[in-house]
């Protein structure tokens, strides 16, 4: 189930950062949901689990935050944040990542093989990505990979080692 899971929230993931960064500027998504999720995952995972951070994860957890809020603020234009959609769609951004830490967490200690899990979820994510781009965007598809597959393989490896290191 945790797989299961792990693979849908992988699928929604992709979907609502794509209709956040298509309904505002990246200078506002980027910060403002990336920074309010860590938050909202320590006061979950608090609650829900009884899992509490140490010292020192609690304050590179507050600095990040923090930080991001701030890139939020230097690059906020006057009236940005009264755009409902766009605050919606940080929300939902904010609250996918938040289900997907928490559940991508929990499998893989459920697991016992946090690595495999990880690849495993980046495998049928992808699977389930392909097959919706194959279907509803074929087109589009075709011509980004044309021009940009490399760039795609490496940021998707990086992208792998990072997530699997923490």
């Amino acid at each position: 189930p945790w797989l299961a899971a792990s693979t849908v929230m992988s699928a929604v993931y992709w979907t609502v950062i794509g209709r956040a960064y298509a309904s505002g500027d990246i200078g506002i998504v980027f910060p403002l949901a990336f920074g309010s999720a860590p938050i909202l995952v320590l006061i979950l995972s608090s609650l829900l689990v009884s899992e509490y951070p140490a010292g020192d994860q609690l304050a590179v957890i507050l600095i990040i935050s923090a930080g991001l809020m701030l890139v939020l603020l230097s690059g906020l234009k006057s009236g940005a944040l009264k755009d409902r959609k766009l605050l919606i769609n940080c929300l939902l951004v904010t609250c996918v990542i938040c289900g997907y830490t928490m559940i991508d967490a929990l499998g893989a200690r459920v697991s016992g093989r946090p690595v495999a899990y990880t690849v495993f979820i980046y495998a049928s994510g992808a699977a389930v990505n392909l097959i919706y781009v194959l279907t509803c965007q074929r087109q589009r598809v075709w011509r980004a990979a044309k021009s940009g597959w490399f760039q795609g393989l490496v940021w998707g490896a990086v992208s792998l080692s990072v997530y699997a290191g923490e």
